[in-house]
């Protein structure tokens, strides 16, 4: 169902947050961090899509301004989620989110992104963009999940081929 009031839906909690990176993130990792770990979680929807309502998402945003978002929610075994779609350029991919219904909030207070432009004259501007709270956190946060994932294939060598 779409969500009309996204305060009241998925809000903020004081419970631990756990950030996926995209090749985790998926409903059934959102669902199974909730149900086995009571925490909440948060991560972007690319290619693990199974149950995630990419293509809904996808086709009603195509032609959405810079700074659009869609919330949609469901219960999956009993756990709260939020999926949702954000647009940071009018040109760009829809980029997709799944979390927990307490992971954070859509609202857009103090979670702006600025956006370098050119204008017409090949000058450089600053363009300030809305972004949902969520949104802000996994990004704010996500330089973590980049330097675990530095660590796991290059300086412990976990993944080394031949």
């Amino acid at each position: 169902k779409l969500a009309n009031n996204h305060q009241q839906q998925c809000h903020q909690s004081k419970k631990q947050l756990i950030l996926g990176d995209s090749y985790f993130s998926g409903v059934k990792a959102a669902v199974e961090t909730m149900r086995r770990f009571g925490r909440h979680y948060l991560g972007p929807v690319k290619t693990n899509h199974s149950l995630f309502p990419k293509d809904f998402i996808k086709n009603h945003m195509e032609h959405a301004p810079a700074g659009a978002k869609m919330l949609l929610t469901s219960v999956i075994d009993g756990v709260y989620l939020c999926a949702l779609g954000y647009k940071y350029s009018k040109i760009s991919k829809v980029n997709f989110f799944i979390y927990t219904e307490g992971s954070g909030t859509t609202d857009n207070e103090n979670s702006h992104y600025f956006s370098r432009r050119n204008d017409c004259y090949g000058n450089v501007y600053d363009k300030c963009v809305e972004r949902s709270g969520v949104v802000h956190t996994y990004f704010k946060y996500s330089n973590v999940i980049d330097l675990h994932n530095q660590c796991r294939q290059y300086n412990l060598g976990l993944e080394k081929n031949g």
